[in-house]
């Protein structure tokens, strides 16, 4: 049997890079291996310069993926805020070539980055106002920034959704955001399958309808991992899976029988209720 799986946050050129394809479209070497079958592969892939969105469209335009399947998002991350880029998003926008903004956010995780603590804010503010404008998802970076979120949620409240990719908040902290209004998706990646607590109380204990996964390819990678492949989104919902499995075992959460085509047909719903894919 086969199943549908949602990569809700990756980066395909960056993972080209790494794995072998080059910027003329030409895929690397056995890279089914890399990915799942186009008909129930369904992801957002994220860039965050012209040349990597060019490269990227390249890619996605051809016929190795699903267009239908592909969710595509551009933003202004918060590490290197290039405000200049907005004109760029912006018009991404008008010509509804992007579905989602992001990654937009705050990451103050270095005194590196919080150095840029004022252009991030700007940044932050731009991606947001356009995000509302033109009525798509916000894909939000947020590392020892929770408190920016909070602080914002009177305005993500007003967008068609926000999907924090690789959440690093509590299940709490993600309670109050759904409580304050917010149409929020809290997505998880490999973090749970290297015993992340935060992430693995998430998965287990918030909502269903509030849930999705991720793979952050090439980056979030295990130990003695040199890149995480798109194909590895399998790995996160099989953990995912027996995550939720264990805590309606222990918890009494439900008495309902649980399998995984109803998990992963759940995951596919809340993809397209946050991406309209």
């Amino acid at each position: 049997m086969e199943f549908d799986f949602c990569d809700a946050h990756f980066h395909l050129i960056p993972f080209l890079g790494i794995s072998g394809g080059s910027a003329f479209g030409n895929f690397p070497r056995n890279s089914r291996a890399f990915f799942l079958p186009k008909r129930n592969h369904f992801f957002c892939t994220c860039a965050h310069s012209k040349d990597e969105f060019s490269k990227q469209e390249e890619f996605l335009n051809s016929n190795f993926f699903c267009g239908e399947n592909c969710a595509r998002a551009f933003g202004i991350h918060p590490q290197n805020p290039i405000l200049e880029n907005a004109d760029f998003l912006e018009s991404l926008l008008r010509e509804k070539r992007i579905g989602a903004v992001g990654e937009a956010g705050f990451d103050f995780f270095s005194d590196e980055f919080k150095k840029n603590a004022a252009r991030q804010e700007d940044a932050w503010n731009i991606q947001l106002r356009l995000a509302q404008e033109y009525g798509v998802a916000l894909v939000v970076h947020a590392r020892r920034a929770m408190h920016k979120i909070f602080e914002y949620t009177p305005q993500l409240k007003k967008l068609r959704s926000v999907v924090f990719h690789s959440f690093a908040g509590s299940a709490d902290d993600a309670r109050s955001i759904l409580r304050r209004g917010v149409n929020a998706y809290f997505s998880f990646g490999k973090p749970i399958l290297n015993g992340a607590k935060k992430a693995i109380s998430c998965v287990k204990f918030l909502p269903a309808e509030n849930l999705l996964f991720e793979t952050d390819s090439p980056f979030q990678t295990l130990r003695n991992e040199i890149a995480t492949p798109p194909s590895d989104i399998a790995r996160v919902y099989q953990c995912a899976f027996e995550l939720r499995c264990l805590a309606e075992t222990r918890g009494g959460v439900s008495e309902k029988d649980f399998s995984f085509a109803e998990f992963c047909a759940e995951i596919r719903k809340n993809f397209s209720c946050a991406f309209g894919i």
